[in-house]
């Protein structure tokens, strides 16, 4: 595990080939560990200084690699890791509308939402699932 953990460190800026998902998920429980318990720190200790630096530090050494982790896990299924961005135009056409600066329907705004949820079911099924078996676009499985 703390291999699995090592190597995606290693990976953190590599956005080709696959990953497996014993290593997808060794990192995650990782990340959310370390992320709550800097949040507990944060909490207990009350400073808002540490708080800015941990969140800010756990972005960088915590986010960077999951995202990178869950791009080669969408190439495991022969998907683009681009497929990542559509979640942000829904996010943003959803801002746009909360701002105030369009004007959209209810029931539009609802199947957006639906869209993102569906989105999120994706995603769970490609972080728990294995991938193809044999070669695809993107190598070959680890």
């Amino acid at each position: 595990s703390s291999d699995l953990i090592s190597k995606t460190f290693k990976n953190t800026f590599n956005y080709s080939g696959r990953c497996s998902v014993s290593e997808f998920w060794s990192f995650a429980v990782f990340a959310y560990v370390t992320f709550f318990s800097l949040l507990f720190l944060n909490i207990t200790i009350n400073n808002n200084i540490l708080y800015f630096v941990s969140f800010f530090l756990s972005i960088i050494f915590l986010f960077v690699p999951h995202l990178s982790l869950f791009v080669r896990r969408l190439h495991d299924f022969n998907f683009s890791g681009k497929i990542l961005f559509a979640p942000s135009i829904v996010y943003f056409i959803k801002i746009l509308s909360l701002k105030q600066f369009l004007s959209f329907n209810p029931k539009f705004l609802f199947i957006l939402d639906v869209i993102l949820l569906g989105f999120v079911f994706f995603l769970v099924v490609v972080s728990y699932f294995e991938g193809d078996n044999g070669k695809n676009n993107y190598g070959v499985p680890e």
